[in-house]
């Protein structure tokens, strides 16, 4: 197949939402079918042309074409000309896929699976590692604002340590924030670790809420589960309360003093929710 399909793809995405400063984008992939929109499954880096399909491993760069210009700001808006702060995955970044394959360093691919995240999970989430640098030994999980790059976390498999990026703002960024806007239920959780294993039923807050979040999920019209860690167990009421109070059909569920919701099994997980869910 060739590359100028990609091309194709990029350019027709960039026409309809715009290129301006943005470093990542994710699109459909021509070779395990690009006409599912709804499963974005390879990244493409606008400004150097290096895509890769995390389902099909599909990887390689583009030749954009020389017709377009991207980065040119409108001439008629003079605050155009300032540069804007924008995140960037790290230049070490390596996708994860589905499995393992020739040079992955199988201790990113197992830490991810052995804390209960479902291979498809790593496709769909676009998660990845860096081996060098200074997120070295770093799981990266990126943040989707809908197809842009909004940020990203980094936890480090040694010691347990999480980097954050340049720019970075964790009082108004958001795991899985595009469910917020679907009618199915979602479920709040306080880490991305937390979200993963019960994708993608859940978002995660990334910490305690902020007040940002707070007003997020204040304009969801479905039904919003708190499940804060065991730790939380006051926030967690205090955030369903309030979100009651505003109209939204907000349900808290109490998890155990000591554990987070990313310590229970899927099965668990339900089961805590439906239980939650009966109580007067």
């Amino acid at each position: 197949m060739s590359k100028s399909l990609i091309a194709d793809i990029v350019e027709s995405f960039v026409e309809e939402h715009g290129g301006d400063d943005r470093d990542w984008i994710r699109v459909g992939c021509p070779w395990c079918g690009h006409e599912n929109t709804s499963k974005r499954n390879m990244s493409v880096a606008l400004k150097t042309g290096y895509f890769y399909c995390h389902r099909c491993q599909e990887k390689g760069f583009y030749k954009r074409s020389k017709a377009k210009e991207w980065y040119v700001p409108p001439v008629d808006n003079p605050l155009s000309e300032i540069p804007k702060p924008t995140i960037t995955l790290p230049d070490e970044f390596q996708p994860l896929s589905e499995r393992p394959v020739a040079g992955t360093d199988i201790r990113f691919w197992n830490y991810v699976t052995g804390r209960g995240v479902h291979p498809e999970t790593i496709v769909d989430c676009g998660i990845g590692y860096c081996q060098f640098g200074f997120y070295r030994d770093c799981i990266v999980v990126p943040l989707w604002d809908g197809p842009n790059l909004s940020g990203f976390v980094a936890r480090n498999i040694v010691d347990r340590s999480y980097r954050y990026q340049k720019g970075f703002k964790r009082e108004i960024s958001m795991f899985n924030k595009d469910r917020l806007w679907d009618d199915d239920p979602i479920v709040v959780v306080e880490g991305v670790f937390d979200a993963l294993p019960h994708y993608p039923h859940t978002v995660a807050v990334l910490g305690k809420p902020s007040h940002e979040h707070k007003k997020l999920l204040a304009s969801c019209r479905k039904r919003v589960y708190v499940m804060l860690d065991g730790d939380a167990k006051a926030e967690s009421w205090a955030l369903a309360t309030l979100l009651r109070v505003g109209g939204v059909d907000a349900i808290y569920v109490p998890v155990a003093p000591g554990k987070d919701p990313g310590d229970a099994s899927h099965e668990e997980f339900l089961q805590a929710i439906q239980q939650a869910s009966n109580q007067p």
